[in-house]
């Protein structure tokens, strides 16, 4: 394996999810590459030339075709794409009425696929292009007035429809409610898909509109380069979010399609490369994309995965914040394979929000990720009409180059900064070059109490044996505390020195000398004195001897944390376990519940873990339970398939389309998805 580029810049949103996922897995078997011949039928409505697509399908001119248009079309015309004069004119129909197209068909899934350059034609107005395209039952898009983007550019709408019978029909309808109103296309594609791709034959009341198809770690895949299906797969770098630490990584592993992952399902490109993570500060190895997409509706994620590295991999998905599987990896090379989720994403209605994918390491192993296909499912109405249909970035679009309008704003950042940011910093330089060397002249800055007397550095360095760890008799959050001698060795001091990493500043530095020099009790310990110098915040006070109260009462009763850190040091987690309980908690999940415990109690803040990596650790804890008490059932029934439920809305629903109902040791898996 072979790491590629170098290392990017690495980092959710608002959907609740998950429910259903379906897992396909298979052994390297000898597949039939071309096993599926997809059967392709073009409309164009170019009236005078015959050429190819830039995939190298034939683009057949609008009278050759064999749809049929009823009515007639209203106009036919063409323009030169001026940001791709090397391709061919931009053949139009343009539609004053209700008109439908109908394709001779087999029964079975079929892509619908919708060209349209949207731009002014013969005088026609495109923001008075508001009209809707059905196909049977199904809505597939609608326009309105701000539909349109300012800078055209083709753009290809691609959706997946179940034909019973043999036709299909597209009809396109003009908005009774707006004067003056037109339909458009300006070329259709209808190609044949295979069954239990994205469809099944028992599941057709479901359409799908393909929002992303996306190579990860990769470059683009241009539809001639796919699989049989013609699909365009598009980079993922400019949905990345975890830049910094991402690693694409290629391989030259020989991909092995099975009878459950055929050829068809993606094509060699994107299962040849992939996006790994590199270790990051926190400890954990992370991926993150987040993808822009309509709200109002379920969407289908597929991700890809394919193993071309010789590491066991263990990791966690999350899809919007919420985790929605585990996967521990130890599997056969160049085996490609998927899992497919649903995500809820129908909370707000007509807006656009983020769909957000990470990838988390589990036990300090890297996640990967080859490809990932986002499909919009159709709604109760039997709605796939989004508010924003030429906006959402599309994955059959042409890339047009973007240098030509990244230069110039790289130059307005880089202007803005030296402008605007620069004297800011060059102020705050001055002011702490400033305030530092009046601090270090004058250590008393800040007053204090006529009780609390000021040490220099070097008498509490002298006092302490230059902060000698043998003199170390304790440590804390703020910092350290050591024994120390004053007054000739006659005094004993406890020398508390502030840890530069702690979070306390200097306004509670000065409040706890102001407060604490003034409080006097016996059974207290007092504060002596302090030093503030080189940046040192340090204080003093009576060393006590005999040591604390707590330390000479006898309990009956020991702390409950005290007796689980004695416990987690000795690893013997067994015991902290309640009597009523015991023998039913799993060691694993006592050990993920017990590690975060001890974490969130460590005296340093710095060393305390997020509350999100606390959720992600209970999240953990929760499934490594419910793992082997779903494997336990599935051995005494004498199964080895792992039959666990997943979420939707609060409702429990099973697992379904499992390719593999015995998974062995090439794919083994922990799947416990939850919906909070």
């Amino acid at each position: 394996m072979k790491l590629n580029g170098k290392r990017f810049f690495l980092v959710s949103p608002i959907a609740y999810l998950i429910f259903h996922f379906t897992v396909h897995l298979g052994v390297s078997v000898s597949a039939d590459e071309s096993a599926f011949i997809a059967t392709n039928s073009v409309l164009d409505c170019d009236s005078s030339t015959e050429t190819e697509l830039s995939a190298g399908r034939p683009w057949i001119p609008y009278y050759k075709s064999k749809a049929e248009l009823s009515p007639k079309v209203g106009f036919r015309t063409s323009i030169s794409d001026p940001q791709g004069p090397n391709l061919p004119k931009r053949g139009v129909c343009i539609f004053l009425n209700k008109s439908t197209h109908t394709f001779e068909v087999s029964s079975g899934p079929k892509f619908i696929r919708l060209h349209f350059y949207p731009v002014s034609y013969l005088g026609y107005d495109i923001s008075k292009a508001i009209f809707s395209i059905t196909s049977g039952k199904y809505t597939l898009m609608r326009t309105t007035s701000s539909t349109f983007p300012v800078k055209a550019s083709l753009v290809i709408k691609e959706y997946c429809v179940y034909v019973v019978g043999e036709s299909l029909n597209i009809t396109f309808t003009p908005s009774p409610n707006s004067q003056g109103s037109y339909g458009f296309i300006n070329m259709i594609e209808v190609v044949s898909v295979p069954e239990n791709l994205y469809l099944r034959k028992n599941g057709s009341s479901t359409a799908l509109e393909t929002v992303y198809r996306v190579n990860v770690g990769g470059h683009s895949v241009s539809p001639n380069h796919d699989s049989g299906l013609s699909r365009a797969w598009a980079g993922d770098y400019d949905y990345l979010i975890s830049r910094e630490f991402s690693l694409p990584v290629e391989s030259e592993v020989d991909i092995h399609y099975s009878s459950t992952v055929p050829a068809y399902y993606a094509p060699k490109e994107v299962y040849a490369t992939a996006r790994t993570a590199g270790w990051q500060q926190n400890g954990s190895y992370n991926l993150y994309w987040s993808f822009p997409i309509d709200s109002g509706f379920y969407y289908l994620v597929r991700l890809h995965f394919c193993d071309i590295s010789d590491h066991q991999r263990a990791f966690s998905i999350f899809s919007n914040g919420q985790i929605v599987d585990m996967m521990h990896w130890s599997h056969n090379q160049g085996v490609p394979v998927y899992r497919d989720y649903t995500v809820n994403c129908t909370g707000l209605h007509g807006e656009t929000q983020n769909l957000t994918i990470l990838l988390q390491s589990v036990r300090a192993t890297e996640p990967i990720l080859n490809g990932l296909e986002i499909l919009k499912l159709s709604d109760t109405k039997n709605n796939l009409g989004g508010p924003y249909p030429f906006r959402v970035t599309d994955t059959h679009a042409h890339e047009i180059s973007s240098n030509s309008y990244r230069i110039p704003m790289i130059v307005l950042f880089c202007v803005s900064i030296t402008v605007f940011v620069m004297p800011v910093l060059s102020f705050i330089y001055v002011w702490c070059y400033y305030s530092s060397k009046r601090q270090t002249q004058n250590p008393m800055f800040w007053p204090s109490s006529e009780q609390c007397q000021y040490f220099s550095l070097s008498e509490l360095r002298l006092a302490t044996g230059n902060f000698s760890n043998n003199c170390l008799i304790g440590e804390g959050g703020f910092g350290k505390v050591y024994k120390g001698s004053i007054d000739g060795g006659s005094s004993k001091v406890a020398v508390k020195r502030g840890n530069p990493g702690s979070s306390q500043g200097m306004n509670e530095f000065h409040t706890e000398i102001s407060m604490l020099s003034r409080l006097r009790h016996r059974h207290l310990v007092s504060l002596i004195g302090f030093c503030m110098e080189d940046k040192e915040m340090i204080l003093v006070y009576d060393f006590m001897a005999q040591g604390t109260i707590e330390e000479h009462e006898k309990y009956d009763e020991v702390n409950l944390a005290d007796w689980v850190f004695h416990c987690h040091q000795n690893g013997t987690f067994d015991q902290i376990i309640d009597p009523n309980i015991a023998g039913t908690i799993k060691p694993e999940c006592l050990k993920t519940f017990t590690g975060i415990a001890r974490k969130c109690l460590a005296d340093k803040g710095s060393e305390r873990p997020t509350m999100s990596n606390v959720l992600w650790n209970l999240e953990l804890a929760w499934q490594q339970q419910q793992l082997q008490e779903c494997g336990e059932t599935a051995e005494n029934n004498g199964d080895l398939a792992i039959q666990m439920s997943a979420m939707i809305d609060g409702q429990h629903h099973l697992r379904n389309n499992n390719s593999d109902p015995t998974p062995g040791a090439e794919f083994s898996e922990l799947i416990v998805p939850t919906g909070r």
